[in-house]
């Protein structure tokens, strides 16, 4: 039977490798004019066997979505899904949306080149589309929790409330507001809220 020191060192060492792979793949995002990832480039960057990267990740793919959910849950990811679920849920809505924003402008240049990779390749676009897909259904489950509790402004539907929200969270809103607007974070937070408020919710 091994040894628990021996369990307890093989653990540290397997994370201590994904921690590597993923620091080397997000440089290699950012790496250069352009975004462009390899498998050999990142095993290369992290001094492992490119069979590791295929036997851990799968494709390029996956090793890019676990890049995405690294950097999620760097900036805070979870505290993100606390905010959202409070009781109340419009006031988990106004407290969510900027620390989304703040979240997005923390990692905004890897962010920014993923989605120029998912522009060029197929497989890292359907891999974007499966967690888009996901956000949707949650903000879906947020605008019900809103209607639930009597918060949507008269004639708004839970779905016209769930495609606002959804809007109110795309990258490219984020995107168009800090590009063609130059608003600061904490300006796009604010304007966040200030929609949802306006548009969304309604008297307690």
């Amino acid at each position: 039977m091994p040894r628990p020191y021996r369990m307890k060192a093989r653990a540290e060492s397997v994370e201590e490798t994904r921690h590597r792979v993923l620091d080397a793949a997000r440089e290699a995002i950012l790496d250069g004019p352009t975004p462009a990832v390899t498998m050999g480039d990142v095993a290369r960057r992290a001094s492992v066997a490119r069979s590791t990267l295929y036997a851990t990740y799968g494709s390029h793919a996956g090793l890019i979505g676990a890049v995405v959910a690294d950097a999620g849950f760097r900036a805070g990811f979870v505290r993100l899904l606390e905010l959202i679920n409070l009781p109340d849920a419009a006031e988990g809505i106004r407290r969510f949306l900027p620390e989304a924003a703040r979240m997005v402008g923390a990692d905004y240049e890897l962010t920014r080149r993923i989605q120029l990779l998912a522009q060029l390749d197929p497989e890292v676009k359907q891999a974007l589309a499966v967690a888009e897909r996901a956000k949707a259904d949650g903000m879906l489950y947020q605008a019900g929790r809103l209607a639930e509790q009597g918060r949507l402004r008269p004639g708004v539907t839970v779905e016209d409330a769930a495609r606002l929200l959804y809007l109110l969270t795309d990258f490219g809103t984020f995107d168009a507001l800090r590009t063609t607007w130059a608003l600061d974070t904490d300006e796009i937070g604010h304007l966040l809220v200030a929609i949802a408020s306006r548009h969304l919710f309604g008297e307690a």
